[in-house]
């Protein structure tokens, strides 16, 4: 089977409220792109992530500072669902699912 096609843009609805815009360029098993949130405030980069066929992993470089790590799983309704936390603050974490059925 072959892996997951997240490339392009969607978005991510976080349990905290926050929306974050991906935009995804795809090359096999290998991401890279860009993300935002807070209406655009806050930009970050993906120099680098992966996705497989059921499974999807980055970490935003936020201007901020900080750093999102992202993960998740196709679920059954085809959509991405998965756990975000900042990497230097654990505690600061919320679910997340996609607005674009992957499947």
């Amino acid at each position: 089977m072959a892996d997951l096609q997240v490339s392009g843009r969607w978005v991510a609805h976080q349990s905290n409220g926050f929306d974050v815009d991906f935009d995804l360029k795809q090359t096999g098993g290998t991401l890279h792109g860009s993300a935002s949130h807070r209406g655009g405030s806050v930009d970050g980069d993906i120099p680098s992530g992966e996705v497989s066929r059921s499974g999807f992993h980055v970490v935003v470089l936020w201007r901020n500072g900080s750093r999102g790590d992202y993960s998740g799983t196709i679920g059954n309704d085809g959509r991405l669902h998965g756990l975000t936390f900042d990497v230097d603050n654990h505690q600061s974490q919320a679910n997340w699912f996609s607005d674009k059925h992957f499947r």
